[in-house]
């Protein structure tokens, strides 16, 4: 597999720097914002709030599955464990590799995924094993994400993508 030299993406960043830097545009809001980065935005706001709303109904839909209220903790801890985890592996990873998208697309098609084995759960030991299957899905694809925003972007606005990620 081909790997990308840093000197290429630092030469193509110049590149783009150049070109924004030549043009007379006027310096509003969306200066600077790529469609990457607004696709991206909002692909991860649309992700982000089903995570949540399945975050505040899931202790109510453990409960019905005759799960516990330290399996319902235990389960919290796990996913966010889990999350943390995958975040250092898949942004070592995309480093080491040199590529951004297949770990993106891969975070966001496994979560997906694992929302939809949680839904279709029909006892507490499925969805135990689903829910942090889908957190781990978070896991993998925001780091990855994150430097592939900030490799698209020039440097005078790095802090005005940052808006559409933490949404």
């Amino acid at each position: 597999m081909a790997k990308t030299s840093p000197l290429i993406i630092k030469k193509s960043k110049i590149k783009i720097e150049n070109k924004m830097k030549n043009k007379k545009v006027k310096k509003g809001f969306f200066y600077g914002i790529t469609a990457n980065i607004l696709l991206l935005g909002l692909t991860s706001l649309l992700t982000d709030v089903s995570g949540e709303i399945i975050t505040a109904v899931l202790p109510l839909f453990f409960t019905s599955l005759g799960a516990g209220a330290v399996l319902i903790g235990l389960l919290g801890g796990l996913s966010d464990a889990g999350i943390s985890i995958f975040k250092v592996i898949a942004g070592h990873w995309s480093d080491k590799i040199g590529k951004r998208k297949p770990f993106v697309a891969f975070g966001y098609t496994f979560s997906a995924l694992a929302k939809f084995l949680l839904a279709s759960a029909t006892s507490w030991p499925q969805a135990f094993i689903a829910r942090p299957l889908e957190r781990f899905g978070k896991g993998i694809r925001d780091p990855p994400r994150d430097a592939l925003m900030a490799e698209t972007t020039i440097k005078k606005v790095h802090g005005k993508f940052l808006v559409f990620i933490t949404l």
